[in-house]
């Protein structure tokens, strides 16, 4: 906004951080399986301790949009209340 020393480059930039995902914290089960999968250009894993198919961080990211699903590497920063 004009008159409050801020440049909309600094309002836009602030506005992005907010909607930015934040880094979540996985079991290091977890953690090996997403970045294995990553490394082998893999679109998902299973899950180490109940089997269900998680899709990765890159997958999610190609679709180029949020499903909403709650997705557990979702990029977009979205998660379920």
């Amino acid at each position: 906004m004009p008159g409050n020393g801020e440049s909309p480059q600094t309002d836009t930039a602030k506005a992005s951080d907010s909607q930015a995902p934040s880094p979540k914290r996985f079991s290091p089960e977890i953690e090996k399986a997403h970045k294995q999968a990553m490394a082998e250009c893999i679109a998902y894993y299973q899950d180490p301790k109940t089997g269900f198919t998680v899709m990765t961080e890159a997958y999610l990211k190609q679709r180029g949009s949020c499903c909403q699903s709650g997705c557990r590497h979702c990029p977009y920063g979205f998660t379920l209340q």
